[in-house]
């Protein structure tokens, strides 16, 4: 029992801790393409204000 116990707290902690590091290496790449969103957001803003002003 405690080593079946101990199995399964094992395998929890494992789990835990690897989806801990996949978020910390996905973060990273949304957030460049929230940045690379924004850029594109903007030179759209620029370009319509632009056709306006003709």
């Amino acid at each position: 029992m405690i080593g079946l116990g101990l199995m399964t707290v094992g395998a929890a902690l494992v789990g835990t801790l690897t989806a801990t590091l996949v978020s910390w290496v996905i973060r990273p790449r949304e957030n460049a393409k929230d940045r690379q969103l924004s850029a594109i957001r903007q030179e759209l803003a620029e370009i319509r204000a632009l056709l306006e002003a003709r």
